[in-house]
């Protein structure tokens, strides 16, 4: 896959916007959510009955998202990244796909996060520590 350092340079050196977009076109088509949510199930080995499962989101929004049909919120987007156990770099990557603000180490509620995401927790684990720092958990079952 090229690099999005690659992709900057051309931006910067090419005068003909039309030949970058079509000397990238394969990459633009992968370059989704949807996508990304699919390959990370895979890399993960999870089916997404086993994400609806662990989440407890709707099926109908899970299978939704995997279409590219619907868009998520950035707490149900962790929510996913916690049942995956996907690492600070990877949780990072899906919300750039989905179009979320990332994780920012300087507000509180997202430290908790990100302490959460680096120490390998459940997403149960990150809603407890969430609740007992007195932020909302990422899930509405506590």
């Amino acid at each position: 896959m090229i690099e999005t350092r690659k992709i900057l340079d051309q931006l910067e050196n090419e005068t003909n916007l039309k030949t970058i977009l079509t000397q990238n076109k394969s990459i633009y088509s992968e370059a989704d959510f949807s996508h990304q949510l699919y390959y990370l199930l895979e890399l993960k080995s999870m089916k997404a009955s086993d994400l609806i499962k662990k989440t407890q989101l709707s099926k109908s929004y899970v299978y939704k998202l995997l279409a590219g049909e619907r868009a998520i919120s950035r707490d149900k987007l962790l929510q996913i990244t916690f049942v995956l156990g996907c690492t600070l770099e990877e949780t990072t990557t899906l919300f750039k796909y989905a179009g979320v603000p990332e994780l920012y180490p300087k507000k509180e509620r997202d430290c908790i996060i990100i302490y959460a995401i680096l120490n390998k927790m459940s997403l149960h684990e990150a809603g407890q520590l969430l609740l007992a720092n007195n932020h909302k958990p990422l899930q509405d079952t506590y």
